[in-house]
């Protein structure tokens, strides 16, 4: 946000004439799906975006500046609740331990997602689909309490060959298999399912253009790359509108501490303001 005010601002303070039309657009929901934001906004104010522009999201990047994002994955988010029948931990046959049923279809997806969905693909950083256990929901407060209920999530970046109906048969089976063995119920609920946008070409302007601005500003060979984190260029690729995501980033993002410097701001800015400049 600071480097493209900053780009446009200083543009705008030196007087120099823009040979074209810039639009800096902010949204909200980039991490749950874009529903209230960029998909509102090119729903009900469908002006603002033309096939024709050249669309830059600097919300990826790298260290060096060197990675410029054509691609994502398909997302699919999804929770878990495993039911069972609460009991004394002294006691186990009187009740149904939905926490044991959890842990081992936590552990057969883990296992049976990432064999069945085994492809690489060397466009996209990591070149494999990705089946990652994230949130566990707190179950008993006690130690000695067999817990009725056992909630956790996945969050899965899936290559665009795979069909994510695919995807959901086989976690489907498997739920099935462990509601069998353990006599439990599993609840599926897929919070996220977005299938993968078209690719933005490497050929493409934007592409081109960050590939020259880049070298001049960092010095550097700047690559198309595809990614498994997913960013508002997503909504305007399925809307046949190509887009680059770029910027200069420590990579620290959800971690603790998250912080950008000064001198990549400085300089992705000098990057976009040369984009302005080429309108």
């Amino acid at each position: 946000i600071v480097s493209s005010v900053y780009a446009l601002k200083s543009v705008i303070d030196c007087g120099i004439e823009i040979p074209g039309d810039v639009r800096l657009v902010f949204v909200a929901d980039e991490e749950t799906g874009f529903k209230y934001g960029l998909y509102w906004l090119i729903d009900n104010h469908p002006e603002l975006f033309a096939e024709t522009d050249l669309v830059l999201v600097p919300d990826y990047g790298c260290a060096t500046g060197e990675e410029i994002e054509i691609a994502e994955k398909s997302v699919m988010w999804i929770r878990f609740n495993v039911i069972g029948k609460q009991a004394h931990a002294s006691r186990p046959s009187s009740g149904n331990n939905a926490h044991r049923a959890g842990a081992n279809l936590l552990v057969r997806l883990d296992n049976e997602l990432h064999k069945k969905f085994n492809a690489e693909n060397p466009l996209f950083l990591p070149s494999i689909s990705t089946f990652e256990p994230t949130k566990k929901d707190s179950n008993v407060p006690n130690f000695n309490t067999i817990p009725a209920e056992d909630t956790f999530c996945f969050d899965c970046r899936i290559l665009p060959e795979y069909d994510l109906g695919e995807v959901k048969n086989v976690i489907s089976g498997i739920s099935k298999s462990i509601e069998g063995q353990f006599k439990v119920k599993v609840e599926i609920d897929f919070v996220m399912n977005e299938k993968a946008a078209p690719v933005t070409s490497e050929d493409d302007e934007i592409v081109r253009s960050l590939i020259r601005n880049v070298k001049e500003v960092y010095n550097i060979d700047a690559k198309p790359v595809g990614v498994g984190g997913g960013t508002v260029a997503a909504a305007l690729r399925k809307k046949n509108t190509p887009v680059a995501a770029w910027s200069t980033l420590i990579g620290s993002a959800h971690q603790s501490n998250e912080y950008c410097l000064v001198s990549n701001m400085i300089n992705d800015a000098k990057v976009m303001a040369r984009l302005i400049l080429q309108l």
